[in-house]
């Protein structure tokens, strides 16, 4: 937000409040990350995006934007997100996503592929996800509701797709690094259940890199305020919002 929060200065002349809609580890990207911010009376709102994208660095860009009430705080109205681990299948391949798809220092393999999808469906539900949680982390609660997981592929890259009402931090990263330990063969998937079921870590592994990962969707309380991003990589199938409003 700060980026945009010095755009806005330039834009407005004054300074202005960014507030955004997720919070995501340092080193991840964001294909879609809805902002909220006041815009000036007098300023022409059909002219925010030109405007943002004229002073915005090359790597951020604005897309399009929703009139909200004032006082809206994307944070709070935010009932879920989709997120996408993105990993390269092969060492030619990771030259060309250098920081955006993450090589595991072995090819994947068509029976990796088949024991991650399915692997994929334990972690759906309501559970205690403390075990995959960042050592030192604090939360009001650890338990949180992941409402589908997914797998797409291509000849170059896999995609894990995650849609939550909420994550612990470092809980996506050491989701996925937990995953493609069982897939490899270094870790038994009842290992993995066990520790799911009881909240407490029974397995050793290294959190997967952050540049793998993206915020890829934000889903508002009010539907009509969702976005539609596209995943430059993958074919990207979102089922999920039956499950997400079902219950609202």
């Amino acid at each position: 937000s700060g980026e945009i929060e010095k755009s806005l200065i330039k834009i407005f002349g004054s300074p202005v409040k960014v507030y955004g809609s997720a919070r995501t580890d340092a080193g991840a990207h964001a294909i879609c990350h809805p902002i909220a911010f006041e815009v000036p009376e007098h300023f022409q709102i059909q002219k925010i995006v030109p405007a943002l994208n004229a002073w915005l660095p090359e790597d951020i860009r604005a897309i399009e934007y929703r009139v909200v009430e004032s006082g809206f705080l994307p944070l709070k109205e935010a009932i879920a997100r989709t997120y996408v681990y993105l990993i390269a299948k092969k060492r030619s391949v990771s030259l060309f996503f250098k920081n955006r798809a993450v090589y595991l220092g072995y090819d994947l393999d068509k029976s990796h592929i088949e024991t991650l999808s399915r692997i994929i469906s334990v972690f759906e539900g309501t559970h205690d996800f403390s075990a995959f949680m960042k050592a030192g982390s604090s939360t009001r609660t650890t338990i949180r509701t992941i409402f589908r997981m997914g797998l797409e592929e291509n000849d170059n890259l896999v995609g894990i797709t995650i849609t939550a009402n909420g994550f612990l931090y470092g809980q996506i990263r050491n989701m996925v690094a937990a995953m493609l330990a069982v897939a490899k063969g270094d870790l038994e998937l009842s290992k993995l259940i066990e520790s799911l079921e009881t909240g407490k870590r029974i397995f050793q592994i290294q959190t997967a890199p952050a540049y793998g990962l993206y915020l890829y969707k934000v889903w508002f309380r009010d539907k009509n305020l969702n976005f539609s991003p596209s995943f430059p990589f993958l074919s990207i199938d979102l089922a999920e919002e039956k499950d997400i409003y079902a219950t609202r």
